[in-house]
């Protein structure tokens, strides 16, 4: 059996270009499922007892130290929020107007006040309020 160099030479070219594709489809795989870029998310959550409940929050970020800070940042403001609506623990702002003699005049923060003018809206339409639903 008489073998050719060219059919030699024409054998090894096939093997070597069918490395180099399977080399670069490794690696175009590799970059898209986020080998190189690193987009892949992980859930961080916490959870906390507020406002009398339990609150967990849950979220989806590519790097758990700033989902972390985030999640501080979160509990941090709601419980803000919970020492302004407090209206029977602690000294929070709506248990001061509560305990307070009816003449005194507060200054209230926007979200008391957003709360308490929300309120007013329920208290004035409920009959609308059971029709529109």
């Amino acid at each position: 059996m008489e073998v050719k160099i060219s059919d030699m030479i024409f054998n090894q070219i096939k093997h070597s270009f069918v490395i180099i594709c399977l080399v670069i489809l490794t690696v175009v795989f590799w970059i898209l499922s986020c080998g190189w870029f690193g987009n892949e998310y992980r859930l961080v959550e916490n959870t906390e007892f507020l406002m009398s409940t339990s609150v967990t929050v849950k979220i989806y970020v590519n790097n758990k130290d700033k989902g972390n800070d985030i999640l501080k940042k979160v509990f941090t403001e709601a419980k803000r929020i919970e020492n302004i609506m407090e209206p029977i623990k602690g000294d929070g702002e709506l248990k001061r107007i509560n305990t307070s003699p009816a003449e005194t005049w507060w200054e209230m923060s926007p979200e008391l006040k957003a709360v308490i003018d929300r309120s007013f809206f329920f208290t004035k339409n409920p009959v609308e309020l059971l029709i529109q639903q």
